[in-house]
């Protein structure tokens, strides 16, 4: 296989580098790089310039070493490297025998459309999991802006969606919260395992299905599915699997795989979807944490606003919510002393973080369960 430019620089030295090759200046148009591996000294020319006339031929020598190296096929070599900093989640639609090589564009569209909704809203869900969402967060929407959709496998009809690791698209300087660290990956996670839970869940009562429910996947999700599907008798069957990038260390008993019959499946993200409306989306919350910042803001009105802003170290992230002057003394102190507080209450999603907004509960000891 010629691999020409296909293979990206950046991603390259990426690579080697996480499998511990040390990279050096060779002269203006070459590096060279050495490891040490079973007691055996390796040294190999690669490019530093993508605009080099032999960049191709180095890049396939560099490849084929490298498989000889570390004995494992040029293809899945090749796709740990172009996909270096993503986690892959392959959507496979196997049509019945009738339909062989043909898929209707326009449903392919929509296939497309909702992939990115189920990526978004399992984001939402991990973020903070609730049964349904207005609108998705910021975070999921960034996330989904930074998947990429990878080369499609030959002969079959398959969505491959690139999903970044943190490192990949956050900066250091964004990274002031726990929280979105292996957002993408924890999100394909729940994705699997929430549709696993679906084949199992009990429908029949409305009651039951309440106390069953652990919000691994929510409302929007259950639609997305439902239209991906069509119709209970599609003799289609939608295969999604994950695919994790070695370059960041993979838990045990990770499940990577679940295959969806909508002979099994439709009537239940249907029936979920009707289920999971009837519960409201701002429910009451607690919080617990230590205040990192206070502040007084003016409104409109002139009247003015006490502001605390909480880590909480269940949730990593960091909460807002406004006080009545009583609490904000409280909370003056709290900060003072470094105790750690509870604010019980609404909690809202807004553009610019999660806000307790009205009325909500303030106290300097930890709540009891």
């Amino acid at each position: 296989m010629n691999y020409n430019k296909m293979v990206e620089l950046k991603k390259l030295r990426e690579y080697l580098l996480s499998k511990g090759w040390k990279v050096d200046k060779f002269d203006e148009a070459l590096d060279k790089i050495k490891n040490d591996l079973d007691g055996e000294k390796f040294e190999i020319l690669i490019p530093n310039k993508e605009d080099l006339l032999d960049y191709g031929r180095r890049i396939n020598d560099l490849i084929n070493s490298l498989g000889s190296i570390e004995g494992r096929s040029i293809e899945e070599l090749f796709n740990d490297i172009i996909n270096f900093g993503y986690d892959l989640i392959s959507f496979k639609f196997k049509l019945d025998k009738d339909n062989i090589g043909t898929m209707p564009l326009e449903y392919a569209g929509t296939a497309m459309k909702r992939i990115s909704d189920i990526i978004k809203f399992g984001a939402c869900s991990e973020l903070n999991p609730k049964s349904s969402y207005k609108n998705p967060y910021n975070e999921a929407k960034n996330l989904v802006k930074n998947c990429e959709l990878a080369q499609t496998e030959v002969g079959s009809f398959i969505i491959n969606v690139r999903v970044p690791l943190d490192k990949t698209y956050i900066s250091k300087e964004d990274k002031k919260e726990e929280y979105l660290k292996d957002l993408g990956r924890r999100t394909i996670k729940r994705l699997i395992e929430g549709f696993n839970e679906v084949e199992k869940i009990n429908l029949s009562e409305e009651e039951t299905f309440r106390k069953e429910y652990k919000e691994t996947i929510n409302k929007q999700i259950c639609d997305s599915m439902s239209e991906i599907l069509i119709k209970e008798d599609n003799k289609m069957e939608l295969e999604i699997t994950a695919k994790w990038n070695p370059s960041k260390e993979i838990e045990k008993n990770i499940l990577s795989s679940i295959k969806i019959a909508p002979s099994k499946y439709f009537k239940k993200f249907k029936k979920m979807s009707v289920y999971l409306k009837k519960i409201t989306e701002d429910e009451e919350a607690t919080v617990f944490g230590q205040i990192v910042e206070m502040r007084r803001q003016e409104e409109d009105s002139k009247k003015e606003k006490r502001l605390v802003k909480i880590y909480d170290k269940k949730l990593k992230r960091n909460i807002y919510a406004w006080l009545e002057d009583e609490n904000y003394k409280k909370a003056c102190n709290s900060h003072r002393d470094k105790e750690e507080v509870t604010i019980k209450g609404i909690l809202t999603q807004k553009k610019n973080g999660r806000w307790f907004l009205d009325r909500s509960q303030f106290s300097n000891k930890k709540q009891k369960n």
